[in-house]
């Protein structure tokens, strides 16, 4: 067979073309423009006026020659052709939509677009140049936050190098553009914030790294507020910057939906929501546990920016890994002796027995600000 894990290797049969494609025709020219072709595959056809191309072919290794240039094309699009937009606006409404950007140009036919069955040599259906992009949720205690374009390495796959923009008047080569990231809130859609990576895709400009001077003022200042936000990625021809209204092309990631059809043409990933959420130098919680005989009193405290408040938190216990009983939510608090700020749950928590040769778990949480915080305490083999 020449047909193995998405990959036909040479010598290539229209059986070995069906079973990639998932396709039941026997014609070679419905082969050859079908829709399901993946178009980030390197070697698949492409508009060429040459009826032969064995002349770029290792026999020794049974592979392409380093030096073979047909799969190109003609026209050295690489039989790939996609949208930009000027404005981040624009882009992402292409997203939201999830338009057509990325398309194939597949040959029709005739003396100067033959059919050939030995583009297929070496195709793989499971070629994917632009790979995924890796978000967190961005917590303001970090030292920095970054967004990975984890792209894949394969010498079957277009790469950004090879991938040229053809609807410039410069045709610059995608390797020259920018990895960029734009955060947009989800409950004020006015608060943008984007950022690129330092370096272009072509020097290694897979990340996008931002400090945590950026994000991280208080609340009340120029920092990113608390919430959930949407992350839209593109390649971009020069680098995005906070507020600027026109950087020159947007050009949004293809869509990866890779399984048994090819990659998806439309507008780029989905974009990923994440959350930003306080640091425990914004948010923090603490505290005690007394064994009173019959039961624990727990001592639980909420500061913020230094000021300790009075807030609600439930618990759960867990024996050996299991949940002894319902969570438990703790309402009634006292002003700690001598301090106004300070606020003790002052009773014991129902229900709260320990017993020998059980492990317990603790978890107290807290929602403040519309943030929830857990802190978990373990107790191990209680007397």
């Amino acid at each position: 067979m020449s047909y193995s894990n998405g990959i036909i290797t040479a010598p290539v049969s229209i059986y070995d073309v069906q079973r990639a494609l998932g396709s039941s025709s026997p014609d070679l020219g419905t082969l050859c423009k079908s829709s399901m072709i993946n178009m980030f595959a390197k070697y698949k056809p492409v508009r060429l006026n040459l009826i032969n191309t064995l002349g770029q072919w290792d026999f020794t290794t049974n592979k392409w020659k380093d030096t073979a240039t047909w799969w190109k094309g003609t026209d050295l699009n690489c039989g790939v052709a996609f949208n930009s937009f000027g404005s981040f606006a624009n882009a992402k409404s292409a997203v939201d939509n999830q338009s057509a950007v990325w398309n194939s140009i597949l040959p029709t036919g005739g003396s100067s677009q033959p059919y050939r069955l030995t583009d297929f040599a070496g195709y793989n259906h499971r070629a994917n140049p632009s790979g995924k992009v890796s978000a967190q949720d961005l917590y303001k205690d970090m030292s920095q936050y970054r967004v990975f374009l984890m792209a894949e390495d394969d010498e079957d796959a277009l790469s950004f190098d090879d991938i040229i923009y053809y609807n410039s008047s410069s045709n610059p080569r995608l390797s020259t553009y920018y990895f960029t990231a734009v955060f947009v809130n989800t409950s004020d859609p006015t608060k943008i914030y984007g950022y690129s990576a330092t370096e272009t895709l072509g020097d290694g400009g897979y990340t996008i790294t931002i400090p945590k001077s950026v994000y991280n003022p208080p609340i009340t200042a120029n920092g990113w507020a608390v919430g959930t936000y949407k992350v839209y990625c593109f390649f971009t021809s020069a680098k995005y910057q906070d507020g600027a209204s026109n950087i020159g092309s947007w050009i949004p990631l293809p869509g990866n939906r890779i399984a048994s059809a090819s990659a998806d043409s439309r507008a780029g990933l989905l974009p990923t929501e994440m959350d930003v959420v306080t640091s425990a130098n914004y948010l923090d919680a603490s505290y005690t546990l007394t064994n009173t005989g019959s039961g624990y009193i727990i001592n639980w405290r909420i500061e913020e920016y230094g000021t300790l408040k009075n807030q609600d938190c439930t618990l759960k216990v867990y024996a050996n890994g299991t949940q002894e009983g319902s969570t438990r939510t703790i309402t009634s608090w006292t002003a700690d002796s001598g301090s106004d700020c300070v606020y003790h749950q002052s009773t014991a928590i129902e229900g709260i027995f320990m017993q020998n040769g059980a492990n317990y778990r603790l978890e107290f949480t807290v929602v403040y600000n519309y943030v929830t915080y857990t802190k978990t305490l373990y107790i191990l083999n209680p007397v």
